[in-house]
């Protein structure tokens, strides 16, 4: 990925002045936020191509991310954008479910139809 400077919590401060704090969103809320769904996420996690979690409790069972991070995320995506020089992901899409109406569903139980019933 390409560097477009310092992050936000990494610009100086004057002495006594507090940090500003950036919001944390979970992982139900990032696909709004992103425009992909949680499985794409978390390839992309893994393929070094997204912001890594933070924990937000000590057992580590609660992640969260950074606001400041996903939006340094997005304003490098649309650099690559804008560059013409937009990778092409490395995950694959998830393929599109099976027609669940037209999928054989085994053979019909005996005494089910209509023409046995009178």
């Amino acid at each position: 990925m390409t560097k477009l400077g310092p992050k936000p919590e990494a610009q100086k401060q004057a002495p006594g002045d507090l940090p500003s704090l950036s919001r944390v969103l979970r992982k139900r809320d990032l696909p709004a936020v992103v425009g992909v769904s949680r499985t794409a996420i978390e390839a992309m996690i893994e393929a070094g191509e997204f912001p890594k979690p933070i924990r937000i409790n000590d057992h580590a069972r609660i992640l969260g991310w950074l606001e400041s991070e996903i939006i340094a995320w997005q304003q490098q995506r649309r650099a690559l954008r804008d560059s013409g020089r937009a990778p092409r992901p490395k995950y694959r899409p998830v393929p599109p479910r099976p027609d669940l109406l037209t999928r054989n569903r085994g053979p019909k139980k005996a005494g089910g139809d209509a023409e046995g019933k009178r």
